[in-house]
């Protein structure tokens, strides 16, 4: 490797040592720099090769930092990370390392939320605007519907 190319890896070591990064975000952080796109390749292997970089790492703290902090569901957290260029697999993996009762607590926590939200309107208007909304932060539609359906008969 030349100099300059040693400068970009240490720069991105740095990088990627004070956050979880994707192979794909690096890439388009090392185009940024400046990086020559034939040692790209070499950059990124070398990165991964050092445990900088992970794609099953990324994707599990992706998942749980979107679970936890933003709320989501796991249809958009599945969109987020394959917008990442994040396999199939990895995708799942994190998707799995969700816990399933925090995940219906979740969905029927913020249902409950947004339902005292709503000002008024008929019982069907009301269900439809919930559902829209738990649709939005992608959750699953039978999850939807159970949560609704809990809502209602309480």
């Amino acid at each position: 490797m030349n100099k300059n190319v040693e400068v970009l890896l240490e720069k991105a070591r740095r990088y990627c040592s004070t956050r979880e990064t994707s192979r794909h975000d690096m890439e388009q952080k090392l185009k940024q720099w400046g990086a020559p796109v034939e040692k790209l390749g070499e950059i990124l292997t070398s990165l991964e090769r050092e445990g900088f970089i992970s794609e099953f790492r990324f994707a599990r703290a992706a998942a749980a930092d979107k679970f936890r902090f933003e709320k989501w569901g796991r249809n958009k957290i599945r969109h987020f990370l394959l917008q990442h260029h994040i396999s199939e697999a990895a995708v799942e993996e994190a998707l799995q390392s969700i816990d399933e009762e925090e995940y219906r607590t979740l969905i029927l926590r913020e249902l409950k939320k947004k339902n005292d939200t709503i000002r008024s309107g008929t019982f069907w208007e009301r269900k439809s605007k919930l559902y829209r909304f738990a649709q939005g932060r992608g959750y699953e539609n039978d999850l939807i519907m159970q949560a609704l359906d809990q809502i209602v008969n309480e």
